[in-house]
Formats: structure tokens, C-alpha cells, sequence
């Protein structure tokens, strides 16, 4: 156009019009921006949302078989009035329906916003009664499981004792010359030994598992053997070594190095008053011997 323009302009000066190149117009380029490429939207996994719709159910049944009476009553009241306005009013169900209402119906309008009032009261009172019903059967339920449980132990306790009894018979019977608090140290010993911590052990006494009298005689019989082993092992330690033999014709000083040695392991090995003498005969050695 402004070729043309400067043509017109020549030819009515008398002169003559030369071609012009017509400039291109200067516009700017957009900036072209490499967006990083976009992840296909996941889609819906329909075999999770049918479980998670699945379990919501389950857990609806649950909670409706556990209602009371008047949470029962109080449900259903409230889901009656929210379907009667759902259905006399749909527009409440989209925002932009309601909102064409709201301008081309006003008259229409006024009558849902007073119906939703009235629903929004109903609603309020039946939540109120839910809620108390509610609170009135959690406590019946704690005062019955508290009612149960003072039950429960009450026979535990009683289970124990007649158990306890029978076997201290038993025991006294069986075994006269003993005494069961001593066996008891070493039965705890032989369920340590086995495994079996002591919290768990308190734990199954006070609830009666351990508490039948055959399960005691058990009990007991495994402290005697613990016992005996124990004692089996003391009487070890407290034996006196035979002194090691000399061949003939080999002549060993007093207070030689096997010697020491030999006190050595006497003094290891002994116990109570053995020990002092032990240790003393092994002072004189080592004075013989040069070595104090």
C-alpha cells in the first residue's frame, strides 16, 4: 500500500513512477517456548476404585449393624430429608445451574435458598440426636466391657488359686525335702535358658496359662533338673586336682615352674577358705622359686 501511495504521489508531481520493493512489515516473532513434553493423564484404575467402593460399603454395613435404635432413627431421618430436597430442588446439584437460576428465576431462587434453610435445620437437629444416642451407646458398651473384664478376672483369680493349692499338695508330697521357692529360682532359670524372657513368663503366670497344676509339675521338674545340674557343676570346681606325676629319675626343686603353675590353677579352682590357702601356698612358692 505505501508503494502504490508513493506511485500516485510521482504520477501527479509529472513524474515518472518507479518500482518500489514494498518492505515487509517489521513484526516480532514470538518467542517459541520448548515446554517440556506432557505425561499422558494416568487413567483411573477401575479395579482399585471398585474395591475402594467395595470397602467404603463394607465399612457403611459395619457401622449400621453397630448403630443403636435412635442413631438408626436419626440416620435415616437425615438421609430422607436430604434426598426430598435433592429431588424437589436439582439445581442445588450443579453450582451452574444454580447460579442461571439465580439470575433468570429469582422467584425460584428465593424458594430453594428458604427450602435449604429449613433442610440445613433438620439437618442440624438430626446430627444432634445422632451424636447423643452415639455417646449414650459407647458408654453402655465401656461399662459392659469394664462389667466383663472385672468378671474375666475375678475367675482367673480363682482358677489360679485352687491350681496353686493342688500342686503345693503335690509338691509336698512328691518332693519333702525340698523347697519350692528354692526350685522356683532355678525353674526361672530353666525358661531362660530356654528362650523365654521374663516379662512373658510374668505375663502368661498372671493370666492363668501357666497356672494348671500339670503345667506346674512340668515347671517343677524342670527347676529340680536345673538344680541338680547346678549343683553338678559346683561340686566340680570344688575338686581337688591329683598332683601330676613324676617319671623316675627326673628331679623337680621346690617351688619349680610347674609347680607354680599347678598352684596356679588350684587357686583358680578353689573357693571360701580353699582360696586363701591356695593362694598362700602359692606366695610360698614364688619366694622359693625367687620370683617375690
Amino acid at each position: 500500500m505505501q508503494a502504490a501511495q508513493a506511485a500516485a504521489e510521482q504520477a501527479a508531481g509529472g513524474q515518472e513512477a518507479t518500482p518500489q520493493r514494498p518492505q515487509a512489515a517489521q513484526t516480532p516473532k514470538p518467542a517459541v517456548q520448548q515446554q517440556p513434553p506432557q505425561r499422558p493423564a494416568q487413567q483411573p484404575d477401575p479395579v482399585a476404585a471398585e474395591r475402594q467402593q467395595l470397602a467404603y460399603q463394607r465399612q457403611v454395613t459395619t457401622e449400621l449393624a453397630q448403630m443403636s435404635e435412635g442413631e438408626g432413627r436419626a440416620w435415616h431421618t437425615l438421609n430422607a430429608l436430604r434426598d426430598q430436597f435433592l429431588t424437589s430442588y436439582p439445581e442445588v446439584r450443579d453450582q451452574k445451574t444454580l447460579r442461571e437460576t439465580f439470575i433468570k428465576n429469582p422467584e425460584r431462587y428465593k424458594e430453594i435458598e428458604s427450602a435449604r434453610l429449613q433442610f440445613e435445620h433438620g439437618k442440624a437437629v438430626c446430627q444432634r440426636d445422632f451424636q447423643l444416642h452415639r455417646q449414650a451407646r459407647i458408654t453402655r458398651q465401656s461399662e459392659l466391657a469394664d462389667f466383663e473384664r472385672k468378671q474375666t478376672d475375678a475367675a482367673v483369680a480363682k482358677y489360679n488359686r485352687a491350681n496353686d493349692e493342688a500342686f503345693n499338695q503335690w509338691f509336698t508330697k512328691t518332693y519333702p525335702g525340698q523347697k519350692l521357692s528354692e526350685v522356683t529360682k532355678y525353674t526361672q532359670i530353666a525358661l531362660r535358658n530356654a528362650g523365654v524372657p521374663d516379662a512373658r513368663v510374668a505375663e502368661l503366670w498372671k493370666s492363668g496359662a501357666l497356672r494348671g497344676v500339670e503345667v506346674q509339675q512340668i515347671l517343677a521338674k524342670a527347676g529340680l533338673h536345673e538344680m541338680g545340674l547346678a549343683k553338678a557343676r559346683d561340686l566340680n570346681s570344688k575338686k581337688v586336682q591329683p598332683p601330676p606325676v613324676q617319671r623316675p629319675g627326673v628331679y623337680r626343686a621346690a617351688g619349680s615352674g610347674d609347680d607354680i603353675a599347678a598352684l596356679g590353677r588350684d587357686l583358680d579352682r578353689a573357693t571360701g577358705n580353699q582360696s586363701i590357702r591356695a593362694a598362700t601356698r602359692l606366695m610360698q612358692a614364688k619366694r622359693r622359686a625367687g620370683q617375690l
